[in-house]
C-alpha cells in the first residue's frame, strides 16, 4: 500500500505491544535493512524524543527507492488520552510541518479510536486556518460517516476539545474571538459525544470505559483534594499540582512531609529535565533546598525575586551580593561569587546540609 499509493509519511499511533498485548506487528527493521515480499525497507537512521520517535525509511523495489519518515507517538495510552495535550500538539506540528501532496497513512492498532482522534485534530486546525471557525462536533460526524467509531470514547472526544485549545493558543492562525469558546464542563462534552453517536447510529462506549472514565476522574479529584489540604505550603489555593507530576521529597524525622508545590516540565528530548516550583516562602525554604539538595540541581532560574522587600509570602533563599553565607534550617547556602548583570544577577552557590 505504501509502495502503491506513494506514502511519504506514516504516522503510528500505537506501541507494538500493549498491557502485555501485541497492538502491531513491526513492519520495519530494527536496523539496515529486511525484506517484506517483494519490497526491502531500509531503516538509515532514527531520532528519539521524549514521546515520539521519527524513523527515516527507504522501500526499495526493482531498484527504485522511495523515501518514507515514520512519526510514531509512544506516549498515547489504547482507549485513553495522553497526560497532556501539549506534547501530542507538537508532535502534530512536526507532522503537518512537511506538507506532502502524497497521501499521509495514520493508524493506531484498531484504527479508529486514536487514530480518529488525531486525525480530527489536524482537519479542524486546518479549518481553522483556512476560515477562522473552529467546529469539532461537525468534524467528528464527518469523521463517522467515513469510518465507523472514530474518536471511540468520550474521553478522547473532550482531549480533542483540549488539545485544540491548546493549539490554537500557539499557532500562527487568526480566530474570531467570538469563535474560541471556553471548554465546556465534563458533563456537557459527554452529552456531545452522546449525541454524535446516536447520529451515526453508533454507541462506541461500553461499560467497562464509562466506569473507568469514572474512575479516573475521581481519582484525579481525590489526589487535588489532597493537594488543596496542604494550602499553607501553596502560594495559591488554585494552582497546585497532580501526583503524578510532582516531585516527591523524601521524609526525614522532623520534616513535613514529601510535598511540596512543584512540577517536572518534560524537556525536548529528555524526561523529568526541568523541574517547574513557586518561589519559597517562610514555611517552605527549607523545602526549596531539599529539593535542590535531593534531586541533584545544578542550575536555578529564579524570577521576580525582589518581591521579597514587599511581599511577605516571598522568602530569601540565598545570600545577598554583601552576605557570604545564609542558614536555612539545615542548609547552609554559601555565596562563592556574585555578579550583576543589566539584565540578571549571576550568583555561584555552595549548599551543605546538616542532615545526616
Amino acid at each position: 500500500m505504501l509502495w502503491e499509493l506513494r506514502v511519504e509519511q506514516v504516522v503510528m499511533l500505537t506501541n507494538l505491544a500493549e498491557d502485555s498485548k501485541v497492538k502491531c506487528e513491526q513492519y520495519w527493521p530494527k536496523s539496515g535493512a529486511k525484506e517484506y515480499g517483494t519490497i526491502e525497507v531500509r531503516l538509515t537512521h532514527s531520532k528519539n524524543f521524549t514521546n515520539y520517535i521519527v524513523r527515516y525509511l527507504e522501500l526499495v523495489k526493482d531498484k527504485e527507492v522511495q523515501k518514507v519518515t515514520q512519526y510514531h507517538y509512544i506516549s498515547w495510552p489504547d482507549h485513553g488520552v495522553p497526560s497532556s495535550p501539549w506534547a501530542l500538539v507538537e508532535f502534530e506540528q512536526r507532522v503537518s510541518a512537511l506538507k506532502k501532496s502524497t497521501p499521509l497513512l495514520v493508524h493506531c492498532s484498531a484504527g479508529v479510536g486514536r487514530t480518529g482522534t488525531f486525525i480530527a485534530l489536524q482537519n479542524i486546525l486546518q479549518h481553522a486556518e483556512q476560515t477562522g471557525q473552529v467546529d469539532i462536533f461537525s468534524s467528528v460526524v464527518k469523521l463517522r460517516q467515513d469510518r465507523l467509531l472514530m474518536v471511540q470514547t468520550a474521553g478522547q472526544y473532550e482531549f480533542l476539545h483540549v488539545a485544540v485549545l491548546a493549539a490554537i493558543a500557539c499557532s500562527k492562525a487568526t480566530l474570531h474571538i467570538s469563535n474560541i469558546k471556553y471548554l465546556p464542563d465534563n458533563q456537557t462534552l459527554k452529552n456531545e459525544y452522546l449525541t454524535v453517536c446516536s447520529v451515526i447510529s453508533t454507541l462506541s462506549r461500553t461499560k467497562e470505559e464509562d466506569n473507568n472514565l469514572e474512575e479516573e476522574n475521581v481519582n484525579e479529584s481525590e489526589n487535588v483534594y489532597e493537594n488543596f489540604k496542604t494550602d499553607l505550603r501553596n502560594r495559591f489555593p488554585t494552582i497546585v499540582p497532580s501526583d503524578k507530576d510532582r516531585p516527591m521529597l523524601s521524609c526525614e524525622p522532623k520534616d513535613n512531609g514529601d510535598y511540596i508545590n512543584a512540577v517536572f516540565i518534560q524537556n525536548f528530548d529528555k524526561k523529568s529535565r526541568h523541574i517547574v516550583t513557586q518561589l519559597p516562602m517562610p514555611t517552605t525554604v527549607v523545602e526549596f533546598w531539599r529539593l535542590v539538595s535531593q534531586y541533584n540541581v545544578l542550575v536555578l532560574v529564579a524570577f521576580e525575586t525582589d518581591t521579597v522587600v514587599k511581599d511577605k509570602t516571598v522568602s530569601k533563599f540565598a545570600p545577598s551580593s554583601a552576605e557570604s553565607a545564609l542558614k536555612c534550617g539545615p542548609f547552609n547556602v554559601h555565596n562563592l561569587s556574585y555578579t550583576d548583570d543589566n539584565l540578571w544577577d549571576e550568583q555561584s552557590l555552595q549548599v551543605q546540609s546538616d542532615l545526616a
